[in-house]
């Protein structure tokens, strides 16, 4: 056998224990790889969620803390629900927490706002009480589509599969859990625990 027959032979050999290794893909979901990273959008930067207009100087402190409540779930979800809702009561200086809710994708969330300070400002001339205040989001939705899409797009594979609900509603610190990604030259595979930071999901890959 002559040496550029040999090389020939070795290198088809090669190529067929490299077929051999190829990941099956039949079991995971496929998608486009994401351009953008899927948890950067939010209500203002360069990559825009959906979200309804903001309320006017001029709205209730009360409805302009629920937009604030829709806000934070969105972004914390990566995703917007035409569908939601989000309320808060009526906020006055005299109360100390109040806990607004924001209904979306079918579960419910609290957002819950601590009042830290009031005062009123030249009441003479302004009838409006001002308001030092925290809030907080509790629990939000991880978002199955999400979590995929952001795998995708951090991996550069189209092929991933999440053990996961459609939108889980979960707590900060508490492990949802576990993804495989197709490794971007599709010979190997990659398993990513889902837990749940204080802004959204984390992929931690194990």
């Amino acid at each position: 056998m002559t040496n550029e027959r040999a090389a020939v032979v070795a290198a088809l050999a090669s190529a067929v224990v490299l077929a051999g290794c190829a990941v099956d893909t039949s079991g995971f979901r496929r998608g486009p790889i994401p351009e953008n990273d899927p948890t950067a959008y939010d209500a203002t930067g360069p990559f825009q969620l959906d979200l309804p207009p903001e309320p006017g100087s001029d709205a209730a402190f009360g409805e302009s803390i629920a937009w604030e409540a829709l806000v934070e779930v969105s972004e914390f979800a990566g995703t917007t629900d035409p569908e939601a809702t989000y309320t808060c009561p009526t906020i006055t200086g005299q109360d100390r927490q109040v806990t607004c809710t924001v209904t979306f994708l079918g579960d419910s969330y609290d957002y819950v706002v601590t009042i830290e300070d009031s005062w009123e400002f030249m009441p003479e001339v302004i009838d409006q009480t001002w308001l030092q205040y925290t809030a907080e989001l509790p629990a939000g939705p991880v978002v199955r589509d999400v979590v995929e899409d952001y795998l995708r797009w951090s991996g550069g594979t189209e092929y991933v599969l999440c053990d996961l609900p459609e939108v889980t509603g979960a707590a900060v610190g508490e492990e949802v859990g576990t993804c495989e990604a197709v490794d971007e030259d599709g010979y190997g595979t990659r398993r990513a625990t889902i837990v749940v930071g204080e802004y959204g999901f984390l992929a931690r890959y194990t």
